[in-house]
């Protein structure tokens, strides 16, 4: 083997390497509490329904989808909007135990303080996610407890 065939092939080695670096961190699981975030900042800070539909499971997605955008989602189906929300863990699930990675499921507790109309509002959303093949995805919310 001459030094341009070796040269190719390392380059071509190089390449291949950096590719499949690049699909391993593309499909890295995001964390339940990671996916509940950015879920509720897509639907409240970003107005980006189609961004919240793909960290939903396909039934949970057909839902948001039939409410067709953000607005109506936040009234009708999660019962509150905002015109200013910031989304975080609720304390609880902060300072848990990580999840078993044999878990198929998990709830996390998001808190959303905000104000609508000139209104502050605070609410607790227990939100139910699943392990799917491309990662965890939201299911659906639970009912609140306290109401």
């Amino acid at each position: 083997m001459n030094k341009s065939t070796q040269s190719k092939i390392s380059i071509l080695g190089f390449c291949l390497l950096l590719l499949n670096a690049c699909n391993w961190s593309a499909n890295e699981d995001l964390s339940p509490e990671t996916v509940a975030l950015e879920f509720f900042d897509n639907i409240y800070n970003h107005n980006d329904i189609e961004k919240a539909v793909k960290l939903a499971t396909p039934k949970y997605a057909r839902i948001l989808q039939h409410y067709g955008n953000t607005k109506r989602v936040q009234s009708v189906l999660f019962n509150r909007r905002y015109d200013k929300v910031d989304i975080q863990l609720s304390k609880d699930v902060r300072f848990k135990e990580g999840i078993s990675p044999q878990a198929e499921q998990t709830t996390v507790t998001v808190l959303l303080d905000g104000s609508y109309a000139g209104n502050r509002y605070k609410d607790l959303k227990f939100v139910l996610l699943k392990r799917q093949p491309e990662g965890w995805r939201v299911e659906k919310l639970k009912t609140d407890p306290y109401r």
